[in-house]
């Protein structure tokens, strides 16, 4: 199994709903770390569902992962896997929740050269080292080129060797071809 992480700050609700309404089919889990305010994430989720017409699962503890669904964690948490089917939320370990880097560095510890991480809207430097981790371990990192927010998509290409960079609708090509 293939997993897709992505990780998104600033700008991220409508990057997310663009880049969802745009793909059809999905055949892998996907595992979002959306910097968000802890009370807005339930509302978010629901809203964000609704819009796309996909199951998004808000993990409050652990859930096991499917492929179509994607999964967020609790306001306040960070989110990472804890085996190839597992997601869980924990405390988080950083000023900004939920942490990019854990998960991405739990995606390239489990999935190494099946994990892809796409880097979305955002500005900081949170998922930089995480991507480092997923190319290190054979992974693909993609950055979005249009991004309303570019900061944290150009510093990440900026330190991952291999990263590619696509637009929005390049990234919902990619992520409907994943099998």
């Amino acid at each position: 199994m293939k997993i897709v992480v992505i990780g998104v700050s600033a700008g991220g609700p409508e990057t997310l709903k663009r880049l969802f309404q745009e793909v059809k089919i999905l055949k892998v889990p996907v595992i979002i770390a959306q910097h968000n305010a802890a009370e807005d994430v339930e509302s978010f989720a629901k809203s964000f569902s609704a819009q796309i017409k996909w199951n998004v699962q808000v993990v409050k503890d652990k859930d096991l992962v499917t492929p179509s669904t994607i999964y967020m964690p609790a306001g306040g948490k960070d989110i990472t896997l804890a085996g190839k089917d597992v997601v869980i939320v924990q405390n988080p370990v950083g000023i900004v929740a939920p942490s990019i880097d854990r998960l991405f560095k739990s995606a390239a510890k489990l999935f190494r050269s099946e994990a892809v991480a796409i880097i979305l809207s955002g500005l900081g430097r949170d998922g930089v080292e995480g991507a480092m981790g997923i190319s290190k371990a054979g992974g693909r990192v993609i950055v979005q080129q249009d991004a309303k927010f570019s900061r944290l998509p150009e510093v990440v290409a900026e330190n991952v060797f291999n990263a590619l960079k696509r637009s929005l609708i390049d990234i919902a090509m990619f992520l409907e071809n994943l099998e």
